[in-house]
């Protein structure tokens, strides 16, 4: 839904799906912006679409679509397996999933779909509004999501497989038509990838007595058609959250002192369809807590070479602010079922952790990415 006040722009929106429906009204702007400067080049259009958070609000059109559908988490080896001493406090801490929150996340997960449906159709629209030869269209997400491993509702703040990978998708003159690339790229990437196709399009032109190193800025992250042209150039990357919580407990049996729960009955949702649980019954939803921030290394060097060991090519390592670690390697262990931290050799933790320190302070590419492709195993540089 779309209810509230665009001060910006003087609106003002209630709960009419002709007059306010949220991803309809950024998708008219965006087309309208489009259309306005097809003429007048260059331009740069960024639509964030609410699809699919939560309250997942389809359109009417939509909200008889999918019904029965699974998320296919359910097969997991990790689907509501609870209680885990080896995990940080926050995922050991969860309860197994009851009747209500097992019937939400399923109910959350038709809702998702049908919500993406006007995501899908506002996207076919988009294309039928530009020049597709000469536009270059940049498309992801911002996290993956939860249905249930280890008792998770419905949410996306851990630092594992299922939610830090999201989909990108690039078209444009500068992409290769059809090709699918298995190399990493991180959402730091995308303001270089916008630098590049600029610069490459002889849009922007530098001030005179800039180099060409200062066109791009100094960032973290790299064009994406650079990675094209050497896909293995990334071997890790930083993933880093800071936990929130309440900081007062309160009489409410799910309010809990530095974390964040609520309760969640059948009125959660206003649209169709409905959260079906019978009147009066609840659960309570708990999805953060203050001690669950973390930093952690992700590499993926997925090829070790012939004779070449696997140990430490593809890994998670991190550290959380309780200082608790947690290591796995997804070569053996990709599901991430078992914390094997405590049996890393005290030589290997010390390099993790004076890594993880100077990878996450380091600045632009070429530091950070000597640091990500150092190998393991090698005297240390730290």
């Amino acid at each position: 839904g779309s209810s509230g006040i665009n001060a910006e722009y003087g609106e003002k929106h209630g709960q009419d799906y002709k007059k306010d429906y949220l991803p309809s009204l950024i998708l008219d702007a965006g087309i309208k912006f489009m259309t306005d400067t097809k003429s007048k080049k260059p331009w740069c259009a960024f639509l964030s679409f609410p699809t699919a958070h939560e309250t997942f609000d389809a359109a009417p059109q939509h909200q008889k679509l999918f019904s029965g559908s699974k998320p296919p988490n359910l097969a997991y080896p990790s689907f509501n397996k609870t209680g885990d001493p080896s995990k940080h406090w926050y995922t050991r801490s969860r309860p197994p999933l009851n009747k209500h929150s097992a019937r939400y996340n399923e109910q959350g997960w038709i809702r998702r779909l049908q919500s993406l449906q006007s995501v899908d159709e506002g996207f076919v629209r988009i294309l039928s509004h530009i020049d597709k030869e000469n536009t270059t269209i940049l498309f992801t997400s911002d996290n993956g999501f939860y249905f249930g491993e280890w008792g998770m509702v419905l949410d996306k703040r851990q630092p594992y497989e299922v939610t830090i990978r999201v989909p990108m998708f690039a078209s444009g003159p500068h992409f290769p038509k059809g090709s699918t690339q298995d190399t990493v790229v991180l959402n730091i990437d995308v303001a270089p990838t916008a630098v590049d196709v600029a610069k490459k399009s002889g849009v922007g032109k530098p001030r005179p007595g800039l180099s060409d190193g200062e066109y791009g800025l100094q960032m973290d992250g790299i064009s994406m058609l650079s990675l094209l042209e050497a896909p293995k150039v990334r071997n890790s990357f930083l993933i880093e959250y800071h936990g929130m919580g309440n900081g007062i407990d309160s009489n409410d049996s799910c309010a809990h002192i530095n974390m964040r729960c609520w309760y969640k009955d059948n009125q959660v949702w206003s649209t169709e369809p409905k959260f079906d649980i019978p009147d009066g019954e609840k659960f309570c939803f708990c999805v953060d807590s203050k001690n669950n921030t973390f930093t952690c290394e992700r590499r993926v060097n997925n090829a070790g070479g012939p004779g070449v060991s696997e140990d430490y090519t593809n890994f998670l390592y991190c550290e959380f602010s309780s200082g608790f670690n947690e290591y796995y390697d997804l070569h053996k262990d990709p599901f991430q079922m078992k914390n094997m931290w405590k049996v890393v050799p005290e030589d290997q933790k010390l390099q993790f952790r004076q890594r993880i320190g100077r990878i996450r302070e380091c600045r632009g590419f070429e530091e950070c990415n000597q640091l990500e492709n150092y190998e393991f195993g090698k005297p240390s540089q730290f």
